[in-house]
C-alpha cells in the first residue's frame, strides 16, 4: 500500500510502499511532545528501501 506525505512547507516529500510497517509504537519523550503538540507521537518503522524522500 503506497503512502505519501510532506513536511509543513512541502519542500520535502516522501513516499513509502509497503504492506505493513515493521514496528508501530507511541513515543512520549519531550521532543516528540513538542514536535506533535500532543502528549505522544505515533512512530512507524519501515525498511530503508521501502522509503523514497525528495527535497533539500
Amino acid at each position: 500500500m503506497p503512502l505519501a506525505g510532506h513536511c509543513l512547507c512541502k519542500a520535502v516529500t516522501y513516499t513509502v510502499d509497503m504492506d505493513e510497517p515493521l514496528l508501530v509504537g507511541y513515543d512520549h519523550c519531550d521532543d516528540c511532545q513538542r514536535q506533535s503538540g500532543s502528549t505522544y507521537s505515533l512512530v512507524g518503522v519501515v525498511k530503508k528501501d521501502w522509503l523514497a524522500m525528495n527535497g533539500p
